[in-house]
């Protein structure tokens, strides 16, 4: 298991590393690949190195220098490849001529035919958990993510109080357009970071849009249990006791399993989406009009 885990480490690393591209991919040439939406497709006479793919289909019929890791879909090998192959979710089939220098490791056991060759060991990825490790896990990461969510609330209305009381007015005036351009955002900086690491020189650019987007989704979920408490809790009750409000009641529903998801998406877009039409209209409003200045008197 440890080395399953290494592999995946480095398959990861090694492609993230070499900007290799991000949705459907044809391996043409010598390099990494990446995909994480889409499969990824390696022809007869082509050569790639290490192989990640996060979700989609995986087809080898040329050759893979180094590990191919596929998480979620079919692999279907008629090539070679000269590192290990590891499927954690997904049938494997190896068809005749198809050749793994490494091991096989896959949750399902794999269809290896006749004319197929394994040099290493054929094992099985364990992914099954006790449902009392899963749980305690799963309240673990609910537990610090609510307190980081607490903590960074309340410095926001701390130290942004008049932020916090244009979101409430953007809340009233703009709700539509708080969705659109939440939904704008959300969907479209892993878009940009995704495009500039295909290009050389957009890669520093791409990994710190990645690297952002957890704290950038989270003052967004952040927003919106403002919001909430502040939709219930109405001035000049104290906003921080409107925020533990809101808190209290998102943080409780996130633990049922598929609506804490579901929340979370919906809060982080319409939270963003309130601070952007928020900072527009800040940054359109017409400053006061100086007073005008007194003429001398005319002289006698």
């Amino acid at each position: 298991m440890r080395g399953i885990a290494v592999v995946l480490l480095c398959g990861i690393a090694i492609s993230i590393g070499l900007a290799a591209p991000a949705f459907a991919a044809t391996g043409d040439g010598v390099g990494s690949r990446v995909v994480l939406l889409g499969g990824l497709d390696v022809p007869e006479g082509k050569t790639v190195d290490d192989v990640f793919v996060l979700r989609g289909p995986v087809t080898i019929d040329g050759t893979a220098t180094g590990n191919v890791v596929s998480v979620d879909g079919r692999v279907t090998v008629s090539g070679h490849i000269q590192g290990n192959l590891v499927a954690v979710n997904g049938p494997v089939e190896l068809q005749d001529g198809a050749e793994v220098d490494g091991d096989v490791s896959s949750r399902l056991t794999p269809t290896i035919a006749s004319g197929a060759t394994v040099k290493g060991a054929v094992r099985g990825v364990n992914v099954d958990f006790q449902l009392g490790n899963v749980f305690v896990a799963r309240f673990t990461f609910w537990l610090a993510a609510s307190v980081s969510i607490l903590i960074v609330g309340l410095l926001l209305l701390a130290f942004a109080p008049r932020a916090a009381a244009a979101a409430v007015e953007t809340m009233r005036e703009s709700t539509g357009a708080a969705i659109g351009f939440g939904l704008v955002v959300f969907i479209g900086l892993p878009v940009v970071a995704v495009l500039a690491l295909v290009t050389l020189v957009g890669i520093p650019l791409g990994l710190g849009i990645l690297l952002a987007l957890v704290p950038i989704y989270t003052v967004g979920y952040v927003t919106s249990v403002w919001l909430l408490g502040r939709r219930i809790v109405k001035p000049p009750t104290s906003p921080y006791l409107a925020f533990l409000l809101g808190w209290v009641i998102l943080r409780g529903l996130a633990l049922v399993p598929a609506l804490g998801g579901v929340l979370w998406f919906l809060g982080a877009v319409f939270g963003l989406g309130v601070l952007v039409v928020s900072a527009r209209s800040a940054g359109r409003s017409p400053e006061a009009p100086s007073e005008p200045m007194a003429m001398p008197p005319a002289p006698a």
